[in-house]
């Protein structure tokens, strides 16, 4: 089975959460012997790269779009009823070249990654008869409901509240456009057949072949650290709610402690709160980053699906502290897998008690392990992804 894979950004990162399940993916199905080939989007916010690793193992094809946002495009959009989230994504050109090469080359069905890919979805299906699947990262417009629950802002909220409202309408109807989808979580499933989705759905997490090279003590550098993407809005607001609510209190009470922020497009103010025990670190590689890191936060207040660096830090054996947002969709228990920390004065309360008794941190970092192996290995996802495929199609 040949299978082409619709992408909305060049893969070669390998930091972003994003980018590390849609390849992920693609690696699970092409280990059970099928074909993968990729078309992915580069936008000015992710560029195609220079050159692409001569070990890459699919073939892959690149269009340009220009994504960014135009204000008076924006302001128009105001007066009309569409997304201006999915409208950037809009491309003639990129749905004419992948009408040709469908006409020209044998593909058995299409995995779209988020409705960013499918924007001309009724274009597509009138010109092919491939079977097309949706691979939803997250509940899209859920993201920008949270956005607007958190806001302060009255006009900036009602604002967020209608990019949410336009977004879902749209978002469900090209979920119904395609043959079926599979999603990160039965939160996720609930929440798509809830908005009005008729496919069929499936739910297949996020698969992790990672296995620890060495064993480090969460506690041995006295550190917390953060990687992740910032120009991902929900993981911004978090680390910006950490550093002003939550880390002068852990500082406080902690002097000789770290905060570590790590990721793509770190805003340069982070660079100025050295003086405050916060510091900004390169990560080339985010396995070998968070394998040498001390204790792992992920401080969420929106956001949906499932977050990879959460899986990938428990296939790693990390401590990891994170919000019931981040939680959702990994059916981890706090206090056995993970340490759930939703109010400020919770995240000091746990580390205090991980300093007090270092074999809590060794069990958390010992089932963490465990429940990785269980629940996100690559081959069974895999086998259970293209089970739905050839049962729906």
């Amino acid at each position: 089975m040949t299978i082409l894979q619709l992408c909305p950004k060049p893969l070669f990162d390998p930091l972003d959460g994003g980018k590390i399940a849609m390849r992920a993916s693609a690696e699970g199905i092409q280990n059970t012997g099928h074909e993968v080939v990729q078309w992915m989007i580069s936008t000015p916010r992710h560029p195609w790269p220079a050159s692409i690793p001569s070990d890459y193992p699919f073939k892959v094809f690149n269009h340009f779009t220009d994504t960014r946002v135009k204000v008076w495009s924006a302001f128009l959009n105001l007066f009309s009823k569409e997304s201006y989230n999915l409208i950037r994504f809009r491309d003639a050109s990129l749905l004419s070249k992948q009408v040709e090469w469908l006409k020209e080359n044998n593909v058995d069905l299409i995995q779209a990654e988020s409705i960013f890919t499918l924007t001309h979805i009724q274009e597509l299906r009138a010109k092919t008869k491939v079977p097309i699947y949706l691979r939803a990262h997250n509940v899209e417009f859920l993201i920008w409901k949270r956005m607007a629950e958190q806001c302060r802002n009255p006009l900036k909220r009602a604002y967020l509240n209608l990019l949410s409202k336009r977004l879902k309408s749209e978002e469900i109807t090209i979920c119904n456009a395609c043959n079926g989808m599979s999603v990160m979580s039965e939160i996720d499933a609930a929440l798509f057949r809830e908005a009005g989705v008729r496919v069929p759905i499936t739910v297949v997490g996020i698969a992790t072949n990672l296995i620890p090279s060495q064993q480090i003590s969460s506690l041995e550098k006295k550190q917390l650290f953060h990687l992740g993407a910032m120009d991902w809005l929900p993981n911004r607001e978090g680390v910006d709610w950490f550093i002003r609510q939550v880390w002068p209190d852990i500082h406080a009470a902690l002097p000789d402690w770290i905060l570590v922020l790590a990721g793509k497009e770190i805003p340069a103010s982070y660079s100025n709160l050295q003086h405050h025990n916060i510091h900004v670190k390169p990560a080339q590689d985010a396995a070998v980053f968070m394998q040498n890191e001390g204790i792992m936060i992920v401080p969420l207040l929106s956001g949906s699906g499932i977050r990879v660096k959460i899986i990938e830090g428990m296939a790693l054996g990390k401590v990891i502290i994170t919000t019931s947002t981040g939680l959702e969709g990994i059916p981890a228990q706090s206090g056995v897998h993970i340490l759930i920390a939703n109010e400020p004065a919770d995240f000091l309360r746990i580390i205090k008690d991980l300093i007090a008794f270092p074999q809590l941190a060794q069990t958390i970092s010992e089932n963490a392990l465990t429940f990785a192996d269980e629940h996100f290995r690559s081959e069974p996802l895999s086998q259970k992804l293209l089970h739905f495929y050839t049962s729906n199609s």
